[in-house]
């Protein structure tokens, strides 16, 4: 079995805010999702403190959906 690095929360919380604000200035829509699996290490733990911050940057509908048919994924909308 192989272990992987230590990361804190911080970091994670870092590189996951890096792949969704990129997303968002590709995008010129007014709502944005992500799949959870693309997202690097994300967990519900974190999604408490993301979700709080995009809603204090403005955005209307910050949410976390879980589908059994679509999987789960992050919903932002204006």
């Amino acid at each position: 079995m192989a272990l992987g690095p230590k990361i804190s929360k911080g970091e994670r919380l870092k590189k996951l805010e890096q792949v969704i604000d990129a997303a968002i200035k590709r995008s010129d829509a007014n709502s944005i999702t992500f799949n959870v699996e693309n997202l690097p290490s994300f967990s519900s733990e974190i999604w408490s403190t993301l979700r709080k911050r995009y809603k204090r940057a403005g955005w209307k509908k910050v949410e976390f959906v879980s589908d059994q048919r679509d999987g789960d994924y992050i919903s932002l909308e204006t």
